[in-house]
């Protein structure tokens, strides 16, 4: 099964390290894109953005911090989600014996020093969202 899946669940990864990592440190922001034949609400909106993740009605995105496609924004949600995944497949890509293994585990370490590095906030003892200018977002759910 997972030989079968395993080029599907790489294109998805593959989507968020290509299309939602925001400069300039390139970990994960949230976005909205068009795709050609979708017309959907929101596509490259803050609300689309919102939409992505999964928080649409909180207010923990409340504000017009969007530019292009991407939430100004580097999100310690999405990034966690980002830096689980590539460690998954690098393992399934072993058990498979394919060869993105190291790749995928070479992306996980790199987002996960820039975590480290960029989003603790040490007055909370949390990891937050950051915006891209350096500022820490106020708000933490």
């Amino acid at each position: 099964l997972v030989t079968l899946l395993f080029d599907d669940l790489l294109d998805w990864h593959e989507f968020f390290w290509t299309r939602r990592r925001l400069p300039p440190l390139g970990m994960i922001a949230l976005g909205s894109d068009a795709y050609p034949g979708f017309a959907g609400i929101g596509a490259n909106t803050m609300q689309g953005a919102r939409y992505e993740s999964g928080l649409d009605n909180s207010p923990m995105y409340d504000g017009d911090f969007f530019n292009g496609n991407l939430m100004q924004l580097y999100d310690i949600g999405m990034t966690a989600m980002v830096i689980m995944e590539a460690e998954a497949l690098g393992e399934l890509a072993d058990q498979v014996k394919r060869q993105e293994g190291d790749m995928l585990r070479g992306r996980a370490k790199a987002l996960r020093d820039l975590v480290s590095t960029h989003l603790w906030d040490e007055s909370l003892g949390v990891f937050v969202n950051m915006f891209a200018n350096g500022t820490k977002y106020p708000r933490v759910s």
